[in-house]
């Protein structure tokens, strides 16, 4: 399997942590609402096979800002105006994000040695509203373990 088949795979792993299977259109079935950090290739990916597997993209921020809305922001949108001008939006902040009506926040910007951030920042977040979190970003774990385990239920 190649690196980039390896990394489809993870994706989608993310995506199916409820069990579900991609339901062949983008509506939700029972699905999770996810506020996804991060606008990379991961998190790309995350927030455009979302509606296959039958969740919700309410949240999504990049380090230039966020696009919010409780039923489902336009994910295509978003990536368009991340193509466009750089960011998916330049009028909200990163907080917007974080203090949206989600479920299960997917955490992939890139990955700080030495304080973790901003992904601790964002999982605290997360954690402090009882979130779940899956995260692609190794830098909370590696750099600041006890501190999670600490801020768990």
């Amino acid at each position: 399997m190649t690196q980039q088949n390896q990394a489809v795979e993870m994706r989608r792993a993310v995506l199916r942590a409820d069990g579900g299977a991609p339901t062949g259109d983008n509506t939700p079935q029972g699905g999770m609402r996810l506020a996804v950090m991060g606008v990379g290739a991961v998190g790309r990916s995350v927030a455009e096979l979302a509606g296959e597997y039958g969740h919700d993209v309410t949240a999504l921020a990049d380090s230039g800002g966020a696009v919010v809305d409780a039923e489902g922001i336009d994910v295509d949108a978003a990536l368009e105006s991340k193509d466009r001008t750089g960011t998916v939006a330049d009028n909200a902040h990163t907080e917007a994000a974080l203090a949206a009506d989600y479920d299960v926040l997917v955490e992939v910007t890139p990955t700080t040695l030495g304080d973790a951030q901003p992904g601790f920042s964002h999982v605290e977040a997360a954690l402090k509203r009882d979130r779940h979190v899956v995260l692609a970003n190794k830098g909370p774990v590696a750099e600041r373990f006890r501190d999670l385990v600490a801020r768990q239920r």
